[in-house]
């Protein structure tokens, strides 16, 4: 079991909580016990800080699952979110289907990301304020990724 004394240095912080990420990928413990050990709720990072890094841990921890050769879980957990970022965008652009592609910088193939396409009806100034409803609401679900998933808006009239 992980020490209950709190960690005093950054250094630290981030060793025990890649302890805390073994120990979950070895099936020793959940990620929410370990962070709860951790007692990361009663330190200096905000609520909000917790909930990303869990979010962050919770993804790598999937990656790690995959990588040892536990790809149904790592699959559920790709499916479900874009099945959301879909289910998103199909309510907040009704007025047409939703696609979504695959992209990357040429110069730079490790820069990539998903483009959601949405139909918009009308002028701009009429759905502008739907595009960035999109982005709050993928921010929500998906903390600090807006790189990796974009929106594209075909206007129609």
């Amino acid at each position: 079991m992980l020490s209950r004394r709190m960690p005093r240095t950054k250094g630290e912080h981030d060793r025990l909580r890649c302890v805390a990420l073994s120990h979950c990928a070895f099936g020793t413990g959940t990620l929410y016990e370990l962070l709860t050990d951790l007692e990361l709720r009663n330190t200096t990072d905000s609520l909000e800080d917790v909930k990303r890094e869990n979010v962050r841990l919770s993804r790598e921890l999937a990656i790690r699952r995959y990588q040892k050769g536990n790809a149904s879980d790592f699959s559920r957990e790709v499916v479900h979110l874009l099945g959301k970022i879909v289910e998103i965008s199909q309510r907040i652009f009704p007025d047409g289907s939703v696609t979504f592609d695959y992209a990357f910088d040429p110069e730079n193939p490790s820069d990539q990301w998903l483009t959601f396409n949405v139909v918009a009806k009308g002028e701009y100034k009429d759905y502008c304020d739907r595009e960035f409803q999109w982005h709050e609401e993928i921010e929500r679900i998906v903390p600090g990724t807006l790189t990796e998933f974009r929106l594209c808006v075909m206007p129609q009239r």
